[in-house]
C-alpha cells in the first residue's frame, strides 16, 4: 500500500462522504419539481439548497463544488415552457443559493489553509521552548486555539504597526504564545506570568524578557515607561480595578492597553449565568472569572480611569470550548466572516480592544 494515502485514509472515503449532501441536493431539486404549478413553495424551495451545499462546504470547497453545479437542474424543466417572469426568479433564487455556497467554501477553504499554516508555525516555535507541557502552549495548537490565535494576532498587529517600537509589557504570558508578535513591533518585551513553570519555558529570545510576579495587585515596572500593555485571555487582571489604576501609571503619554472583555451582554454571558445558577457551588473556581461585565460596564470603567477606547474587534461566536478540535471551528469562522458577525461589537462573545490613556492624563 502506498504510505501516502495510507496516511491519509480520510481522503479515500471523501467520496463517500459526499453521498449524503448530494442526496439532500438531490431531494430539494425532486421537491421542487413535485411541487406542481400553483405551488407557493415551488420556487422557495429552491433556497434549501443552501443547506446541503453548506453540510457539503463543512469538509472543503472541492466537496460543495458537485452540490452547486447540480443547483442549476432545477431550472430544466421550465426553461423551454414556463413564463419568463418564472424563469427568471427561479434563475435569481439558484444564483444567489450558488453565489452564497461558493462563498461559504471559499472561507472554510481559506480557513483550513490559514489553520494548517499557523499549527505548523506554531510547532516551530513550541519545538523550541525548554518545556513542551504547558496547559495552554498545547490549547494554542488545537482547532480552536488556531483560530483564536489567529483573530488575536490580526488584532495586535494591526494595531501596534501603527506605533511601533518602545517597551511593551504582556502580562498572563504563559508560554510566549504571542510574543513574536509582540517582539516584531516593541523594542522590548517584557512577559509576566505567576506560573513560572509557563514563563521560563519560552525559549531565550533577545528582545523578550521573562518575569514571573507574585499575587501583589501591581506591574513590576516604573511609573511612565512602558508604551503598551498587552493582556489577551487573562480576565483575573483586566477585569479589575487595581490593574486599570496600574496602566494608568506604568504607560507613557499616549500610551495604550491591549486587552480581551469577556462579553456579559452577548449569549455566552447569558448562558454563562444560567449555568452558574444550575451548578451552584460544582461550578468551577475559574468560572467565576469569566463574562462578568458587559462590553459597555467595562467601557465605562476604563473611561473613569482615563481611557478611550480607540479600535474593537468581535470574535468567538462559537459555542465550541476553547480546546475543541472539532471540524466545525473552521466552519464557524467562515460564518463569522459570511454574516459579519465580528462587526456586532455590543453582543459578540468575546472583544479585542485597544484603549489609549487619555492626553489630559497623560502626565499623571
Amino acid at each position: 500500500m502506498n504510505s501516502a494515502a495510507a496516511s491519509r485514509p480520510g481522503r479515500r472515503n471523501a467520496p463517500l462522504r459526499a453521498m449524503p449532501p448530494i442526496l439532500a441536493g438531490a431531494a430539494v431539486i425532486a421537491l421542487h419539481y413535485a411541487a406542481g404549478d400553483v405551488s407557493p413553495w415551488r420556487e422557495a424551495a429552491l433556497a434549501l439548497l443552501i443547506v446541503p451545499i453548506a453540510i457539503a462546504a463543512l469538509g472543503s470547497g472541492r466537496r460543495a463544488w458537485p452540490l452547486l453545479l447540480m443547483a442549476p437542474l432545477a431550472l430544466a424543466d421550465d426553461v423551454f415552457d414556463a413564463p419568463a417572469s418564472r424563469v427568471a426568479a427561479e434563475a435569481a433564487i439558484v444564483a444567489l443559493v450558488m453565489a452564497v455556497g461558493w462563498r461559504l467554501a471559499s472561507l472554510i477553504d481559506d480557513e483550513l489553509a490559514k489553520g494548517a499554516r499557523m499549527r505548523a508555525a506554531m510547532l516551530q516555535r513550541l519545538a523550541r521552548l525548554k518545556s513542551r507541557t504547558g496547559y495552554w502552549q498545547q490549547v494554542a495548537l488545537t482547532q480552536m486555539g488556531v483560530y483564536v490565535t489567529s483573530v488575536e494576532e490580526q488584532f495586535l498587529d494591526s494595531v501596534m504597526r501603527k506605533r511601533p517600537g518602545g517597551l511593551v509589557l504582556d502580562v498572563g504570558a504563559g508560554g510566549g504564545r504571542l510574543e513574536h508578535v509582540l517582539s516584531r513591533h516593541a523594542s522590548r518585551v517584557i512577559a509576566t506570568d505567576i506560573d513560572r513553570d509557563e514563563i521560563y519555558s519560552m525559549a531565550d529570545h533577545e528582545g523578550v524578557t521573562p518575569a514571573v510576579v507574585g499575587p501583589v495587585p501591581s506591574l513590576p515596572v516604573m511609573t511612565g515607561v512602558v508604551n503598551q500593555v498587552v493582556v489577551i485571555e487573562a480576565p483575573a487582571a483586566s477585569d479589575e480595578e487595581w490593574f486599570r489604576e496600574e496602566c494608568a501609571r506604568v504607560l507613557r503619554p499616549g500610551g495604550s492597553v491591549l486587552l480581551t472583555v469577556y462579553n456579559a451582554s452577548s449569549y455566552k454571558g447569558l448562558w454563562t449565568r444560567i449555568s452558574s445558577r444550575v451548578r451552584g457551588e460544582k461550578a468551577p473556581a475559574w468560572a467565576g472569572l469569566y463574562y462578568r461585565m458587559s462590553l459597555g460596564e467595562q467601557l465605562r470603567r476604563w473611561t473613569v480611569a482615563g481611557f478611550e477606547p480607540r479600535k474593537m474587534r468581535g470574535f468567538y461566536w462559537s459555542p465550541l470550548p476553547r480546546s475543541s478540535e472539532s471540524r466545525w471551528v473552521a466552519a464557524s469562522a467562515a460564518l463569522e466572516r459570511l454574516l459579519g458577525l465580528r462587526a456586532l461589537i455590543g453582543v459578540s462573545p468575546w472583544v479585542l480592544v485597544e484603549l489609549r490613556k487619555v492626553e489630559s492624563l497623560a502626565g499623571t
